[in-house]
């Protein structure tokens, strides 16, 4: 079976109103996109059928665990830093989802953003995060992500691949 990977556009006004267009890509592998200059990492983890959501209080918003990439770490390192950071959890199983590009209309700027799924474990007792951002973590259906934040078709598409990946591990 041939891989069709899709591709979801999509556009958002940013809190401090810039405009952006935001292009999502299914990936099959890493590989795929380490010559792109890779800022952060979010994704689905996922403990026992149930999807990992943070609250961001500076955002006042829950999110998917994830966050910045530090100097020469790989993607998946620095996802499997942010989610102990944040949710105080382990990474068993970690696959690529897809990649967004977001491209600022006025400055042509182009940002550039990984989507993962894994499996997890917690490590203890959530206790927050060592920066203080995430003051809780929540254990949801995946299917009622939407409760909680929602991307459009951009995260339904995310959201299937990763029920089809997570039915193989």
């Amino acid at each position: 079976m041939s891989y069709n990977p899709l591709t979801v556009k999509d556009a958002f006004k940013s809190s401090k109103g810039e405009n952006w267009d935001i292009t999502y890509r299914e990936i099959e592998s890493f590989d795929e996109i380490r010559h792109l200059p890779i800022k952060s990492v979010g994704g689905f983890a996922v403990y026992q059928e149930k999807m990992v959501l943070v609250h961001a209080k500076k955002r006042l918003s829950w999110e998917m665990p994830g966050g910045g990439i530090e100097k020469g770490e790989s993607i998946e390192d620095a996802f499997r830093r942010e989610l102990q950071e944040e949710a105080n959890m382990r990474v068993i199983k970690l696959s690529p989802l897809g990649y967004d590009t977001l491209t600022n209309r006025k400055t042509g700027t182009n940002i550039y953003q990984v989507r993962v799924v894994c499996t997890a474990e917690p490590i203890g007792e959530f206790k927050g995060d060592p920066d203080g951002d995430i003051t809780e973590i929540q254990f949801i259906d995946p299917r009622e992500y939407k409760r909680f934040y929602n991307w459009g078709r951009r995260s339904d598409v995310m959201l299937e691949k990763a029920l089809r990946i997570l039915k193989s591990i």
